[in-house]
């Protein structure tokens, strides 16, 4: 349990790490170095985004696409997303906080999607809100339109790539480099 000030530094801490811009005041995602110019090439405005792991990436996606969906394991950085979005006046983007990673998918896409026929134009995976990242794209891959983007970040973590490959096969592009919480691979499927 999580003592009220312990809360606060982590809320604290959490929205100064969030709000790191570059120079010209622009939430840039923790991403391999390329993967963010390459997928602003991508993204429509018309887009609507699936997220599993909110941040810097949810507040850049909300910048760019109609519609972002955000699953979170941390109850405190979720609130501290949401509430950046609201503060920047982006109110296409809603985090939710998921406190089970062993619920159902369907009933987690009835609760918070409501749609189940409703089909996104990228799935951004970026946490474990539902368990291993290979087990997100299991569940969740199939909610993406055809021509629409999987990005799947941290690829090049043990077991990430091998069981993601097995389910969508070859990634179309991979980027390498530094991200902003260290070296990374962020792999991208044209589905």
């Amino acid at each position: 349990m999580v003592d009220n000030t312990d809360e606060v530094m982590l809320k604290e801490k959490a929205t100064q790490q969030l709000r790191e811009v570059d120079a010209g005041g622009i939430y840039l995602p923790w991403l391999a170095t390329g993967a963010a110019g390459y997928l602003m090439d991508k993204i429509l405005p018309t887009f609507k985004v699936m997220e599993v792991g909110s941040g810097r990436s949810s507040i850049w996606f909300a910048q760019r696409c109609q519609y972002i969906v955000s699953f979170e394991s941390s109850k405190v950085w979720a609130d501290v997303v949401q509430q950046e979005a609201h503060r920047l006046g982006l109110f296409n983007l809603k985090v939710h906080y998921i406190d089970n990673p062993n619920q159902p998918w369907e009933d987690v896409y009835k609760d918070y999607v409501h749609d189940l026929s409703m089909r996104f134009d990228l799935l951004f995976v970026d946490g474990n809100a539902f368990g291993p990242r290979h087990r997100v794209v299991l569940r969740m891959h199939y909610q993406v339109s055809p021509g629409g983007l999987v990005v799947i970040d941290d690829f090049d973590r043990v077991n990430i790539r091998d069981r993601c490959v097995q389910i969508l096969g070859d990634p179309s592009t991979i980027f390498r480099g530094k991200s902003g919480n260290g070296r990374s691979e962020t792999a991208v499927w044209i589905k």
